[in-house]
């Protein structure tokens, strides 16, 4: 059965754009699902109807049709199925039904170390965030660049065909109102935000790769609109140095100190990775070794990665005796 578009917006058929517009308000306020839940499919016929009785070429349409033309299906299905001919636009829609707002993401850093990578750790970070001001949370004003909806409509195209480009609004950015500073806000209050200290605790997870980002799902700035979810945060995980240890990609170099005598004769040395005597691991120098060779210790920890022993030579420092700087001259010139 086709739809009265007149019974729907209570009105009769005889009524005037003023009317028509006023009927569509009343309505479209009572039945928002925002305000009544239960209201969502009678919003969406008051929304249908007005979209074709506001337009004065569809309203001249529909009721020829309604006055016995051959046409016989949904004005809104209709108008729906052009969608997929037109990518990237879309018929009018209800201007306050508004989209959703994109959030810029936050970017914070995370500082751990070469053993928080390799065996994962928990890490506190604070960061700053925007968040609504109480001051002013409710005292906004209808944007007037696009008239509350939200959105910048350019319409292209005329007569029955027309299609509506739709952008986020700059000024109100997509929430349809500017907040209105009160006397009591802050001095940091801006727009209605404030930027509010917060702190988390990151899971950095075990074998984290260098270029891996950890995501905190509405962690972020708050959303232009009340209804709305805040923004992510993005987490870059930094690794600091860490005494003796250095990684290479998914390599740990460790440095360890040796004696002239131990490159010369060779011996076999006990190591510790991060000093922990639970890693504690045995090599081998080899008799006359080059201090340029890099000596494998094991496999991992990282996936795919080893751990190597760079070997430095240890110099003490402590004056010789002239028969001790002798002696050494003369191994020296052998």
């Amino acid at each position: 059965m086709k739809k009265n578009y007149y019974e729907i917006l209570e009105l009769n058929s005889g009524a005037t754009q003023d009317e028509i517009k006023r009927a569509f308000r009343t309505l479209s306020l009572k039945y928002h699902p925002d305000k009544n839940p239960e209201g969502a499919e009678r919003f969406k016929e008051i929304n249908e109807a007005y979209q074709v009785l506001s337009d004065t070429t569809k309203r001249k349409q529909y009721d020829f049709q309604s006055s016995g033309n051959s046409f016989s299906g949904n004005w809104g299905d209709m108008f729906s199925s052009t969608d997929g001919f037109f990518s990237g636009f879309s018929f009018t829609e209800d201007v306050f039904e508004r989209r959703e707002v994109v959030i810029p993401t936050l970017e914070i850093e995370c500082y751990c170390s070469i053993k928080d990578a390799v065996f994962g750790a928990k890490k506190t970070v604070k960061y700053k965030r925007k968040t609504w001001c109480s001051n002013c949370a409710d005292t906004h004003i209808r944007c007037n660049n696009c008239g509350g909806s939200g959105v910048i409509v350019e319409v292209r195209g005329n007569g029955y065909f027309r299609v509506e480009q739709r952008q986020p609004c700059n000024t109100c950015k997509g929430s349809g109102s500017i907040k209105r500073r009160t006397e009591t806000c802050p001095p940091e209050c801006k727009e209605g935000f404030i930027l509010e200290d917060f702190t988390i605790i990151v899971d950095i997870p075990k074998g984290i790769d260098k270029t891996t980002l950890l995501r905190i799902r509405y962690g972020g700035h708050e959303s232009p609109t009340k209804k709305g979810q805040r923004g992510d945060v993005i987490i870059k995980v930094i690794e600091q140095p860490e005494e003796n240890h250095e990684r290479v990609g998914n390599d740990i170099v460790i440095t360890d100190e040796v004696r002239y005598i131990d490159l010369v004769t060779g011996t076999s040395k006990n190591i510790s990775m991060f000093n922990d005597k639970d890693y504690q691991y045995t090599y081998y120098i080899e008799k006359w070794f080059d201090t340029d060779t890099l000596i494998r210790l094991c496999d991992g920890p990282f996936a795919g990665g080893k751990t190597y022993i760079r070997v430095k030579l240890h110099i003490p420092k402590q004056d010789l005796t002239s028969d001790q700087l002798e002696s050494l001259k003369r191994i020296c010139e052998d």
